[in-house]
């Protein structure tokens, strides 16, 4: 890893997600730090919530190439490439941006509920 350190990186869509921000960003890699001390700390959760931040990047402003956790009670890292996930991620992220446009919306009634927001209704 080289590069600028970011932390608390925002993205195109977060204000539709209630100011969503990853934790660092590492040169091209999204770095998630956790602290449990489950034996299997890695979770389905853990994986989506990166997922959504590099999807959440649709102009790709951070140009993020790798996924990696960190959990440091049972001092446990796993590494993930981005080009394993998507066969095409800027088509993935178009679609994604569409999703969130089409059923999110930001409103000062959201934000007045500490950064709720919520689906559009139909």
């Amino acid at each position: 890893m080289s590069g600028n350190i970011t932390c608390n990186a925002s993205y195109p869509l977060s204000e539709y997600l209630g100011g969503a921000d990853c934790q660092i960003i590492a040169g091209n890699t999204l770095i998630d730090v956790r602290t449990t001390a489950k034996k299997r700390p890695f979770s389905l959760e853990n994986f989506y919530q990166q997922i959504s931040y590099v999807l959440l990047d649709s102009n790709d402003t951070y140009r993020i190439n790798q996924l990696v956790w960190f959990y440091s009670r049972p001092q446990s890292v796993f590494f993930y490439p981005i080009n394993r996930i998507f066969r095409d991620l800027q088509a993935t992220r178009e679609e994604f941006k569409k999703m969130i446009l089409d059923n999110y919306e930001t409103n000062r009634l959201a934000e007045q509920n500490k950064g709720l927001y919520l689906p559009q209704e139909g």
